[in-house]
């Protein structure tokens, strides 16, 4: 059991933390194109959506061996 903190963007580019206890908490990992040309990762967690950086979603991908 891992116990680690992700940083998130909130809707309006507000960064939070979240703790999540498993690596099975993380629902989905998707990676899209954005409109700026740039890739942006897209975590879900309990059902909810949110944006992670470059970092994070590098980090997320390593750890569920994407």
């Amino acid at each position: 059991m891992i116990n680690m903190d992700i940083e998130v963007f909130n809707g309006k580019k507000q960064k939070k933390m979240l703790n999540v206890n498993s690596v099975h908490d993380i629902e989905k990992l998707k990676q899209t194109m954005g409109k700026d040309g740039r890739l942006h990762y897209t975590v879900t967690i309990d059902k909810r959506s949110y944006g992670v950086s470059d970092v994070e979603g590098t980090r997320i991908k390593k750890l569920l061996n994407k």
